[in-house]
């Protein structure tokens, strides 16, 4: 595993920050692998605002120009580091309760 720093832009930054940016689409030359540290640096297009997020990666597609893929480019699947997406809906009487299994860390949400 090695932590891989990018710059990232600030409507993309912020996307992959609330989570609904899972991915990116990167020039392979970083030799990516999963289970990498791809470490997201805000960049405003003149310099880093002082902001960044780390994430793993989880799956990297590459080759694959039948789907418009181009040649040296790759698509990295992202989430947040130790993220595990199983999760459970329990009923407990008229309470629901909502419980998340992230690695290391169990969270339990009321209705």
């Amino acid at each position: 595993m090695k932590h891989i720093w990018k710059k990232c832009l600030p409507e993309y930054y912020q996307a992959v920050r609330k989570r609904t940016k899972t991915f990116e689409i990167r020039k392979d030359d970083s030799d990516y692998e999963v289970g990498d540290i791809l470490e997201l640096q805000e960049w405003d297009g003149k310099e880093y605002t002082g902001h960044k997020i780390s994430r793993e990666i989880t799956y990297i597609l590459r080759d694959c120009p039948e789907y418009g893929l181009a040649e040296g480019f790759c698509i990295l699947a992202i989430q947040p580091i130790g993220w595990n997406e199983s999760y459970y809906v329990c009923q407990n009487g008229q309470n629901n309760q909502h419980i998340e299994n992230h690695g290391t860390m169990t969270m339990t949400f009321g209705k």
